[in-house]
């Protein structure tokens, strides 16, 4: 079913045509296009600034709204020189076993549920070390420092055998290997 336009436009079509284009109007559209937009260019650049001095006065009302906390640094030589020994004993078990560790060619990513343990008791002794200032010498308060220390020579050594049984895994492997 044919419409009156469709009609119109075959009836008249001749007359439509144009043989010639207009190049000056055509030309006059192309850069019209051509010209760059200078609007949009110094809006963005203008929404740039506004994010970055968004974001710089953020992380410094951060800073100020929710300081760092402080880190207590606290002995148990404070105390009395009988604790003082029995905390440099430790200390020293402890320094021993990471020289041990790190003489070994492990591999952090192995272990990190042992990475996880020893971090929250550092947590964990972050905050025994502000109840004590706050409390002061409590014989409880000893006690839990000291279990602490225990507690991580414990996941040291857990660790240290970890990582001798995985080098003797891989020796046996090696060896099982030759004979193959």
């Amino acid at each position: 079913m044919k419409t009156n336009f469709e009609d119109y436009l075959k009836n008249k079509r001749v007359s439509l045509d144009i043989e010639t284009p207009d190049d000056d109007f055509i030309w006059a559209g192309i850069q019209r296009d051509l010209k760059p937009k200078k609007t949009f260019q110094f809006l963005s650049w203008k929404a740039a600034a506004l994010i970055l001095l968004a974001l710089i006065s953020g992380y410094f009302l951060n800073s100020v709204l929710n300081p760092a906390p402080k880190v207590v640094q606290f002995s148990l030589a404070e105390l009395s020189p009988e604790y003082a020994k029995q905390e440099q004993v430790y200390q020293a078990s402890i320094q021993e076993r990471w020289d041990q560790i790190k003489k070994t060619d492990y591999k952090p990513a192995e272990y990190t549920d042992i990475f996880k343990e020893i971090d929250q008791l550092e947590l964990l002794k972050t905050e025994s070390l502000k109840d004590f200032k706050e409390l002061g010498g409590n014989p409880r308060m000893v006690k839990t420092l000291f279990e602490y220390y225990e507690i991580k020579i414990r996941l040291l050594e857990i660790m240290l055998a970890e990582i001798e049984k995985n080098e003797n895994d891989k020796t046996k492997m090696q060896r099982d290997e030759r004979y193959y």
